[in-house]
């Protein structure tokens, strides 16, 4: 059985404009929401010979941006699937992620 070690009792707001790998994580495994299964990187680097991602933090802006994009070159279809996606972002902008419980094995 594994030893709580501590309790975090404080809860976490979700801020989607800017929001880390660990928040992002946290948020799918306690929503189990499939929707927020996104490719958390701008851009990857060449590193130790692998491509690493680089984290993005500012997955709104990123989205709108890729949503314009698509709005710019007249592919309404992607246009659509970045709105909707936008959308499931705004859902959890301000959600309270459950507190931190901190266990040791």
């Amino acid at each position: 059985m594994p030893d709580v070690t501590g309790k975090n009792t404080e809860s976490r707001t979700v801020d989607m404009h800017n929001i880390g790998m660990d928040e992002l994580n946290a948020l799918i495994k306690e929503t189990g929401d499939g929707r927020l299964l996104v490719l958390p990187y701008d851009s990857f680097k060449f590193e130790n010979g692998s491509f690493v991602g680089v984290e993005s933090k500012y997955f709104i802006a990123q989205i709108k941006n890729s949503r314009d994009f698509a709005k710019s070159i007249g592919d309404t279809k992607s246009e659509k699937q970045w709105s909707d996606f936008l959308d499931v972002l705004h859902e959890y902008d301000g959600y309270q992620l459950s507190p931190k419980i901190n266990v040791k094995a």
